[in-house]
């Protein structure tokens, strides 16, 4: 559409209205400063009209602008947070547990809901070798943290604590935490 709009104004007219809008409504360093901030610089790198470049409310705005700020908006109110791992174990999936503890001599139904420190150690080590088969990070943490260990017991400094439950948060937290663990490593 290229001539006027319906109620007569140009588009520098309400240009000058929206800025004026705006500068009543943002106040330095406040979230909705901040969003038009973000929504003026998004939508020129989308190469929207210069008037729907100036935020003034959603009711507004074309399509790809309200596409925008409804995105923009809702990442300033929600802002992206890295999960928490929701374990701290390598989770094996049930058949496997059952098959290794079936080995093991014990009945799976019957300790279904039992943590693996309250087995008995010889399912406890199967299923340690299982996880550390499963997932490399695992057994390099629960090596090195046998290590480190077992070198203070040797000088009487600590008790050793049990190796496996160490705090693991998959392979990725473990890449990016490794040098940090194990200073010795970071010169390597």
């Amino acid at each position: 559409w290229r001539g006027r709009p319906a109620d007569g104004t140009v588009a520098g007219d309400r240009i000058k209205a929206r800025e004026r809008i705006q500068a009543l409504r943002a106040d330095a360093g406040n979230d909705l400063s901040i969003f038009l901030k973000t929504f003026e610089e998004q939508a020129a790198a989308q190469r929207l009209p210069k008037e729907q470049r100036l935020y003034v409310g959603p009711d507004f705005l074309d399509p790809d602008a309200r596409r925008l700020a409804t995105a923009l908006w809702r990442a300033l109110a929600r802002p992206a947070v890295s999960p928490e791992p929701k374990a701290l174990d390598v989770i094996l999936p049930v058949d496997v547990r059952d098959e290794i503890l079936t080995r093991a001599g014990l009945d799976p139904g019957a300790i279904r809901c039992t943590a693996d420190p309250d087995l008995p150690v010889a399912a406890q080590d199967a299923l340690l070798a299982e996880k550390d088969r499963r997932d490399a990070a695992f057994a390099d943490l629960r090596f090195r943290y046998g290590l480190r260990y077992r070198d203070l017991t040797a000088t009487g400094g600590a008790r050793q604590p049990v190796a496996a439950f160490a705090v693991y948060r998959g392979r990725a937290w473990y890449e990016k935490v490794r040098a940090s663990l194990w200073p010795e490593l970071a010169a390597t």
